[in-house]
């Protein structure tokens, strides 16, 4: 429902707790009632996957994943792994089961980033949860000019899962437009899911985000699009459209 309220029309899960932990996340979407698009990508085994939509790999360090990764690629669902995060060692065997995507790269050296080239692997960067964790940030320049690049909120144990705080945050702590990183929440953000949403086009399903532009936050913006990534928040909110809601 906090999803929902800040604008969010779909999103991915990485989800704990094996079979038992997809089945909870699905009571709360269908409970919650809002029309959300879920991506449950479970892990710890091939019950799980199949209960879920795909994998979600905590880390090639973690685990050996090669027999899941062969189950996903038989069964023709999607397989992410997190990599990088606390240092490089987990980025070349999380690369080597060739995922879907890869999660936070903070830590890379030049081989990693020839391998996402080469691969145009889409990588989802979590600059807040990189901050409490202290990881330290990615090279966002770097992965951009090499692949896709989405957001993402990580942990909601470490921040609430909105997209208008990563989106403030990304835009204040690098080098990057605005327009770029609306288009990170939205279009990239869409495309490693694998949905057709994230963008406005006729002959779409409507998936809108309605903001007030005459809200106390928003009212006098000279900058659309800059109003909306580094101020725009839960209270701007005048309505999310979505199918089935």
């Amino acid at each position: 429902r906090y999803m929902e309220s800040t604008g969010t029309g779909a999103f991915v899960d990485f989800r704990e707790g094996g079979v038992e932990g997809v089945r909870h996340l699905r009571r709360a979407v269908d409970e919650a009632g809002t029309g959300l698009d879920a991506t449950v990508l479970a892990r710890g085994s091939a019950d799980a996957m199949a209960a879920g939509d795909g994998v979600g790999a905590s880390g090639a360090r973690d685990a050996d994943y090669e027999s899941l990764r062969r189950a996903a690629r038989e069964a023709g669902v999607p397989f992410g792994i997190h990599a990088g995060e606390r240092d490089a060692a987990d980025v070349n065997p999380a690369m080597d089961l060739e995922p879907d995507h890869l999660v936070h790269m903070v830590h890379l050296r030049d081989v990693h980033l020839d391998r996402l080239a080469e691969r145009e692997t889409p990588v989802v960067v979590c600059p807040r949860s990189n901050l409490v964790t202290g990881v330290g940030l990615p090279d966002l320049a770097a992965l951009r000019a090499r692949t896709a690049v989405a957001l993402g909120t990580d942990n909601a144990f470490l921040n609430a899962p909105s997209v208008f705080r990563e989106m403030e945050f990304t835009a204040k702590l690098f080098d990057v437009s605005a327009r770029e990183v609306l288009a990170m929440a939205t279009r990239a953000g869409a495309e490693v899911a694998g949905l057709d949403c994230g963008v406005v086009e006729p002959g779409r399903e409507a998936r809108l985000l309605v903001l007030d532009g005459a809200s106390d936050n928003l009212a006098g913006a000279e900058n659309t699009v800059r109003a909306v990534v580094r101020r725009a928040g839960q209270g701007d909110v005048r309505e999310t459209v979505l199918p089935g809601a």
